[in-house]
């Protein structure tokens, strides 16, 4: 018992140390009584770990009790009612230095976070509302560590001087680039060895060429861009991950397309109303050595920019998006015939997913296109093996005696043994799929393929 009290205590002044140390974990406040009993209730609390606020009374006027806070190591989330009238002065984080991440709206915000120096993640919202600019907020922020979210106008006279990490990431939604100096704000303080992705979203009018830092760019996601100029792609060397989506209006400028992009770990184009001219886009596309992904296409009707692509290599990985083929959704896609999808069956069949395209556009009828190139090669063999594709028996013609014959799935797996096999082969047990047929004779082999169907 005298134990049990012993560590009973321990905890406890463990608990008022780590008060003391300003150590927190969750807060939540729910209205201006909340905020306003901050310091009684969270006594030191100057290192939060996740701080919310939630005007549910629609009374907050201001934060000026949360004055003792200095980090936030997680997310500052801030829910202002709609129906509250006030604008909300934000002069009570006076004291704040750190904040990792707070996606929340200053359309009713006054003040600013004079003593914020280091922010991991910039993605605050802005508004006309109040007429000010982003950094307006941040007059003193020198370190920006992982990515920033524009959706308003800045300047040069009003945006601080920042460094930021090695891997930045910036985000541009619904704005419109005729005019704006956006571009050569970022360029000036960005440094281009730096900058690894870039997202555009409802973006219109934009020349990509003037934002001067993308030349390090891994990551380009376009989704929704109307009268963009996006030539300057063309001399892009290091991209690792093309986005392509939601795109209704033909009426961008691509020039000659990812001219230097050869390999590329993801591709995605989905949800696109116009047919964006593929082959013009990847002239040079050689390998896609993780995933793919074309879904949504209204006018997407054929996959032959993919002709001479090799998909992703089998590895053991399965998390998404590694080894995954994905053709879904699309409704005017009619043929769907390639070596690329052909080769991703082969290699892992549990990972290509065609479905829900136009009828001719089918995992079925894949495979039975993909019998018609091994039925060329088999030929050569001197054994033909048909009917390819098979429903469950094969027959074997061109054989001069009996041979013993395994079969293997796609994985490398043995799923059949036939030991003097001679006119034909029962396969029907098989579940459909691509099949590679060992067939030896003494020291003779030979490998043929052939096509499951149920």
């Amino acid at each position: 018992m005298k134990m049990s009290i012993k560590i009973i205590l321990i905890l406890f002044f463990l608990f008022e140390a780590m008060q003391s140390y300003g150590q927190c974990d969750k807060i939540v406040l729910n209205n201006q009584e909340d905020i306003n009993s901050f310091n009684q209730n969270y006594k030191g609390c100057s290192d939060i770990k996740l701080l919310i606020i939630n005007d549910i009374d629609v009374d907050i006027k201001h934060f000026d009790s949360l004055y003792s806070i200095e980090r936030i190591t997680l997310e500052l989330i801030i829910n202002i009612n709609n129906n509250n009238p006030n604008m909300i002065s934000l002069s009570g984080f006076r004291r704040l230095r750190y904040l990792e991440k707070s996606n929340t709206s200053l359309r009713k915000m006054t003040g600013e976070f004079p003593k914020l120096d280091t922010i991991a993640n910039v993605i605050f919202i802005p508004s006309k509302y109040n007429e000010k600019e982003l950094f307006e907020f941040f007059p003193n922020i020198k370190h920006i560590k992982n990515s920033i979210t524009i959706t308003e106008a800045i300047t040069d006279s009003k945006t601080p001087y920042f460094t930021t990490g090695t891997n930045f990431e910036i985000y541009l939604r619904g704005i419109s680039g005729v005019n704006s100096t956006i571009p050569e704000v970022l360029s000036s303080r960005i440094k281009t060895s730096h900058f690894k992705s870039l997202y555009l979203s409802y973006v219109k009018d934009f020349d990509l060429e003037e934002l001067q830092i993308i030349d390090s760019l891994h990551l380009l996601d376009l989704q929704e861009c109307s009268k963009c100029n996006f030539s300057v792609i063309s001399k892009l060397k290091k991209l690792k991950r093309i986005v392509l989506t939601y795109f209704n209006e033909s009426n961008n400028n691509f020039g000659t397309g990812f001219d230097n992009v050869t390999h590329l770990d993801h591709l995605l184009i989905g949800n696109n109303r116009v047919q964006l001219d593929y082959n013009k886009l990847f002239p040079n596309l050689k390998a896609i050595d993780k995933s793919f992904s074309a879904y949504r296409n209204d006018s997407l009707i054929n996959l032959n920019f993919l002709d001479n692509v090799v998909p992703p290599p089998y590895t053991d990985t399965i998390d998404w998006p590694n080894n995954k083929i994905s053709v879904q959704d699309n409704p005017r896609l009619n043929n769907c015939n390639s070596i690329f999808l052909c080769k991703g069956i082969e290699r892992y069949p549990d990972r290509v997913f065609i479905y829900d395209n136009h009828w001719k556009c089918s995992k079925e009828e894949v495979l039975k296109y993909c019998a018609t190139i091994s039925s060329t090669e088999d030929e050569q063999a001197g054994v033909i093996i048909y009917p390819n594709p098979s429903y469950g028996i094969i027959r074997l013609d061109g054989l001069t005696s009996s041979v013993d014959i395994r079969i293997f799935d796609v994985q490398g797996g043995v799923v059949g043994t036939f030991h003097n096999a001679s006119g034909q082969l029962d396969i029907s047990h098989l579940p459909s799929g691509l099949y590679i047929i060992k067939l030896s004779t003494g020291k003779e082999k030979s490998y043929q393929r052939i096509v499951k169907m149920d």
